[in-house]
Parts: C-alpha cells; sequence; structure tokens
C-alpha cells in the first residue's frame, strides 16, 4: 500500500464521510483559487507580474499554514526563494495564515501543458550548417567527435 498516498488521501475522506463533505471540498477549492490568485496580485505588486503565470500553488492539506510553488525552472525557483520574505509579509498583510514557503521545480509539468511538442531539429541557417561543416573537415578520420558531427550535419536540414 502507498503510505504517502494514502496519508494525503485521508483529509479528502474524512470530508466525504461528513454530513456536509463536498461543500467542505469545494471550500477548499475555492480557498485555493482565491490563494492562488492573490499570490499573483502579490508578485505583481513587487514588480514580477509576468512570473505570476510561470508559478502554481500546489495545495496540501496535512499542513495548511505551508505553500508550495511549483515553476518550471531551477533558475525561476532560486528567484522565487530570495523573494519568500517578501512573499509571506504580503501574503500575511493580505490576512493569509502563511508560515512558510517551499519551492518544487517541476519542468515536465509546463512543457506537456504548453502543446509544443517539436518532432524534427530545428534546420540549421547556411552559416551554421558552413560552420559545422568547416569543424567536420578539420577534424580526424578516426575521431568520435567527427562521427558525432557527421550525424548531426545528415540530421539537420538547411533553412533556405
Amino acid at each position: 500500500m502507498n503510505k504517502p498516498l494514502l496519508k494525503s488521501a485521508r483529509p479528502w475522506l474524512d470530508c466525504l464521510h461528513e454530513e456536509r463533505g463536498l461543500k467542505s471540498i469545494l471550500d477548499r477549492a475555492k480557498t485555493h483559487e482565491n490563494l492562488t490568485e492573490q499570490l499573483k496580485i502579490v508578485l505583481k505588486k513587487l514588480g514580477f507580474h509576468e512570473m505570476g503565470a510561470l508559478v502554481q500553488v500546489e495545495w496540501h492539506s496535512i499542513n495548511p499554514n505551508e505553500l508550495f510553488l511549483l515553476v518550471p525552472s531551477p533558475t525561476i525557483g532560486a528567484r522565487l526563494q530570495q523573494m519568500t520574505p517578501s512573499l509571506l509579509t504580503e501574503l500575511n498583510l493580505q490576512k493569509w495564515s502563511v508560515s512558510n514557503i517551499k519551492i518544487k521545480v517541476r519542468p515536465h509539468l509546463w512543457s506537456s501543458r504548453s502543446g509544443i511538442h517539436r518532432t524534427e531539429p530545428p534546420p540549421f541557417t547556411g552559416a551554421a550548417h558552413e560552420a559545422w561543416q568547416k569543424l567536420y573537415e578539420r577534424l580526424s578520420p578516426n575521431s568520435s567527435i567527427r562521427e558525432a558531427v557527421g550525424q548531426l550535419l545528415k540530421g539537420r536540414q538547411t533553412k533556405r
């Protein structure tokens, strides 16, 4: 049995066993949505409005005072980590009781949502193709690097 999954599912099961179970779940979802919107407002207030679209709030019912933010790259995560004291202050001023913010990097979450799946590598420009060709010619014939550059040249089209 998957204990972490069971542990995270327990509060949901408890909600469903209550008389007002679905209402409780809907209230939690509405609170989560409001917190997400408030976070975007705070990021905009701090001058990072473009970051609001890149940050996703993850909801953990185990510790409601802890905020988990999902970001697509470590760079954005590091920048957001530097901003956590300001975020905590601003969210608490807006009457949200948040005591800690944790940042998680989830790059695949955004790439699957974007719908951009490239089947072929982008074509080379004429200058790029010429530069790779010159490198290929300068490498020794039995070099593994020359083989790799040769495969690269065969696999790429040239922009016209």
